[in-house]
């Protein structure tokens, strides 16, 4: 991503449900209509060329940054909460997609796809305690990585602490929750090796 090239994009600029292509930054661009964000306005940052579609809901305590010619697909839903999801050039997030921060970092890439229903979170519930309530024990952060050239299934999951290598292919409806090597294919519940590329 190039960072002399991200601008800041104001809360009423996504919320006024603009259709079409409008320029930002010298670039074109598409905003879709009922576009929802909500937090500090300052901490979204999309480049060039980015597409964001019909229905996305973003909810912002920590920073967003969209790399250029990158799109986010309609009905997706995105919450950075007092972290980073930097997402890199020519990469897409799929059709009600979720990706959520609690604290931490999610890096995806260049030329990655996402496709439609993946959840991707590097935050999970703590339950070491049998006498508390799980949802009042601390959250355990993991930061996920997703290298450049990634290919994520329908409907994979991706926990917490992950790194995606160089290249590699998720399988649809995988649980991702182990490492994946750069240039394999993996898949299943838990996701394991298929094959090498």
């Amino acid at each position: 991503m190039k960072s002399t090239n991200i601008i800041s994009v104001g809360i009423n600029f996504l919320r006024c449900r603009i259709l079409g292509p409008l320029v930002l930054n010298g670039r074109v661009a598409y905003i879709g209509h009922n576009i929802t964000v909500q937090g500090d306005k300052k901490k979204l940052h999309f480049s060039g060329s980015v597409s964001v579609q019909d229905n996305v809901f973003i909810q912002l305590n920590g920073i967003f940054k969209l790399g250029e010619r990158s799109m986010i697909k309609r009905d997706a839903y995105v919450i950075v909460n007092n972290g980073q999801l930097e997402v890199g050039d020519n990469s897409a997030i799929g059709k009600r997609c979720e990706i959520t921060i609690n604290g931490g970092k999610i890096t995806i890439g260049n030329f990655v796809r996402i496709a439609s229903n993946v959840f991707i979170t590097n935050a999970n519930h703590g339950f070491e305690h049998k006498d508390i309530p799980i949802m009042e024990q601390a959250i355990v952060n993991g930061d996920v990585v997703i290298e450049d050239d990634v290919w994520i299934g329908h409907a994979a999951i991706i926990l917490p602490g992950i790194h995606i290598g160089k290249g590699a292919i998720i399988a649809a409806g995988s649980v991702v929750t182990k490492n994946v090597d750069a240039f394999t294919i993996v898949g299943g519940n838990p996701a394991k090796l298929i094959r090498a590329r």
